[in-house]
């Protein structure tokens, strides 16, 4: 049975079992169980070690050595609780859990990994072997229900196996129920990739939510590229590291450049050359850049090269892309010779071709660095082996004189702070109920200060709600910001930290460098890539507004407003700000024309668009909403006819402080730049020309047509995310 037991004084934590030996006349391994899975006796060039005192004195961590090309399931029983290290991609950590004697919940972090694992247990196993959870993929026409859910259960087929996309383990939880935890062991997969993509997908952390209400021997979190965690739930854990006793090194051709697509598509045509009929797979986060260098290609092969080309991303990207869309076929194969992969592909997809790699890293384009763990992950796509490997890259010095531990330190105070203030607020509203409605307002301030700015435009936030609807630190995106923190100041900080850190890790490593100035056919191409990615906008748009008219038809308006809010989770990003838009204002205007006033201004720059906005948003506003007559009072709107010439004249000093005023007496608490109240007085007023003071000569300075009704009550919080203030 488990125990603990005693070396040197100190405690083991991990699960290990010394008794129940077999009978068979062989020397047996010193363990016998690691976690609670059994360990195959049988495996004598294996062995088991202890490693990783913690500060405590515990025993936190034990590494098992497999024999070489080994699977997991070929020396556990079942996979074990805990952290799950692996080391190794495609191990068959899921295959183990599908095929173990017990009940089990898969997490998978994308539908198109959950799925194809679906179909692969279903054609071993049959119809019944296991279920999938998630949106509609292949065979899988509509929603998963939760009573479809306990229709399974209900069937006497053996052991329960659900692959769940992370998104969707909410309707396992509920359709389990409450008291049935224990009868189920919860793996989530590729646990990092859940770390690093929370980010966008914030309820990917309610995942370790759930986690917490099993036990922990009924729980496992499984990676081959483990990164650091910061969730207390996950520290808890103790850490199973399995290795082979060799480690693979990989040969790895590393070219420095300023100019990333134009060094694609020289690697590209250096393969083509040498290896005609190989297959080439490119890890480019850049849908862009992926167009950039197919233009190149054209212009470097002839048009007839794109039959040869294909695309592997999200379905969210598929309208973009179009005819060069492809997806890895239930063989695991690749239909096209040369393909693109966004970041959908970079995780639990299995490639069984043999592939040369190429990975694009660079600040020229967002969210396309990538850290030492994605490019490992991008090469163990392929199951059986890659011909080789190219790392395209870029660096920029970093600015930053913090360090890594005192960046965390800031983070981590800066969240776990935030978010007991607004716990406590809530205690206050248990002894003062009447204050119920504040909390939203606070927790709203709380929320808009509690973001991470990781650029201009892009901010992370630092809190979050749990499944219990209390306020959190979001802890995977606390990992995440340290990792962008890591890869930003270094990997990428200067041209030798990429190559001297991979060369650490055991990696053969051969410099390519090649640069060259941007050439006039990539200035051309980079304008008509602009120009066709307004083209699937306002094409985009125009789908829109035509379903959104056919859903004007209906009459039940919580199933109408059902419909709006899946449009707008399923469209692309830049369609989002339209449906955010419309849902708002359609109850003000007449729908055809607020359509077309969006769509209208929907491709001006983020200024004139803020403009728009602000505007509009303003103009419905009844002039007794406390907001609209606070900026009306100030300015003294009242008295603009009562004078001899119409108009009120307002010096830059005087405008600079009366929205001052506005905003901090309006907005108090609210992150919220100085400057951004002073843009926002065109958007109330109409101008009147004049080079010395802004004239206010009336209101609606965008004309436009009067609503159908106007807003006269509005909260601060509700007005605060109508308005565009950055």
């Amino acid at each position: 049975m488990e125990k603990e037991i005693v070396i040197k004084h100190q405690q083991i934590k991990v699960g290990l079992d010394f008794d129940n030996y077999p009978p068979d006349n062989y020397n047996p391994l010193f363990f016998t169980k690691v976690n609670g899975a059994v360990v195959n006796q049988h495996k004598l060039n294996a062995f088991i070690g202890i490693d990783k005192l913690n500060d405590d004195g515990i025993y936190n961590e034990c590494y098992c050595t497999l024999e070489q090309g080994d699977k997991l399931g070929d020396f556990f029983s079942t996979l074990p609780y805990g952290i799950i290290n692996k080391t190794i991609t495609g191990i068959g950590a899921t295959t183990l859990e599908l095929n173990c004697e017990r009940n089990s919940i898969i997490v998978l972090p994308t539908k198109s990994l959950a799925y194809n694992k679906y179909k692969q247990k279903q054609n071993k196993d049959g119809v019944d072997s296991c279920m999938y959870i998630g949106s509609p993929m292949g065979d899988i026409s509509s929603d998963i229900t939760i009573n479809q859910i306990k229709d399974y259960i209900s069937k006497e087929t053996g052991y329960k196996k659900f692959l769940v996309v992370a998104d969707s383990l909410f309707k396992v939880i509920d359709a389990i129920g409450n008291d049935n935890y224990d009868d189920y062991f919860l793996m989530v997969d590729e646990i990092d990739t859940l770390q690093i993509d929370n980010t966008y997908r914030p309820v990917l952390e309610k995942v370790i939510d759930y986690y917490s209400l099993f036990k922990q021997t009924n729980r496992a979190v499984v990676s081959a590229t483990l990164r650091k965690f910061t969730h207390p739930e996950l520290l808890k854990e103790t850490i199973v590291t399995t290795k082979y006793p060799t480690i693979e090194k990989r040969n790895i051709s590393l070219v420095h450049t300023n100019n990333e697509d134009l060094c694609v598509v020289k690697a590209i045509k250096g393969i083509i050359e040498d290896n005609p009929n190989e297959k080439i797979l490119i890890a480019y986060n850049s849908i862009d850049g992926i167009f950039m260098c197919v233009m190149l290609l054209k212009k470097e092969f002839g048009e007839s090269i794109v039959d040869d080309i294909g695309i592997l991303c999200s379905e969210r990207s598929r309208d973009k892309v179009q005819d060069l869309y492809i997806e890895v076929d239930e063989k695991g194969y690749l239909s096209k010779k040369i393909v693109f992969m966004s970041c959908a592909y970079f995780v639990g997809v299995d490639i069984n071709d043999s592939c040369h790699i190429i990975s694009v890293s660079t600040f020229n384009k967002p969210f396309t660095l990538l850290s030492k763990e994605k490019l490992a992950q991008i090469v163990g796509r392929c199951r059986n082996g890659i011909l080789t490997e190219t790392i395209v890259y870029n660096t920029e010095e970093s600015e930053t004189q913090d360090s890594y531990i005192d960046y965390k330190n800031t983070l981590m105070n800066k969240a776990v702070s935030l978010a007991e203030a607004t716990n406590k607020f809530k205690d206050v509203l248990d002894v003062y109920p009447e204050l119920f409605n504040a909390y939203n307002y606070i927790n709203d301030i709380i929320k808009h200060v509690g973001l991470e700015k990781v650029s201009a435009s892009y901010s992370i936030p630092l809190i979050r709600e749990n499944h219990n609807g209390m306020i959190v630190p979001s802890y995977f995106n606390v990992d995440a910001l340290l990792e962008k923190w890591e890869i930003r100041n270094e990997l990428y900080n200067d041209e030798e930290s990429l190559p001297i850190s991979l060369k650490k890790d055991g990696h053969i490593i051969e410099n390519n460098d090649c640069y060259y100035e941007l050439t006039e056919e990539q200035k051309e191409y980079a304008t008509l890539i602009s120009q066709n990615s307004d083209t699937r906008i306002l094409r985009a748009l125009q789908e829109a507004k035509e379903k959104i008219s056919s859903f004007n038809e209906i009459e039940d308006s919580g199933f109408k407003r059902n419909l709006l809010e899946k449009e707008r989770k399923n469209c692309i990003v830049q369609v989002k700000k339209f449906y955010d838009n419309y849902i708002n204002l359609s109850p003000y205007y007449d729908s055809n024309y607020l359509m077309d006033l969006l769509i209208e201004h929907h491709m001006e720059d983020s200024r004139l668009y803020r403009k728009f906005i602000n505007s509009l948003v303003f103009h419905t506003l009844d002039d007794t909403h406390p907001f609209k007559s606070l900026v009306l009072g100030v300015f003294e709107y009242h008295k603009m006819n009562k004078r001899k010439i119409p108009g009120i004249s307002v010096t830059s000093k005087e405008r600079k402080e009366k929205m001052n005023i506005i905003c901090n007496s309006y907005f108090k608490g609210y992150n919220i730049k100085d400057r951004v109240f002073n843009s926002l007085m065109p958007c109330f007023f109409k101008e009147g020309s004049t080079k010395r003071y802004f004239r206010i000569i009336g209101l609606n300075p965008m004309n436009f047509l009067e609503p159908l009704k106007k807003i006269k009550t509005m909260d601060a919080e509700t007005l605060f995310k109508w308005f565009m203030f950055e």
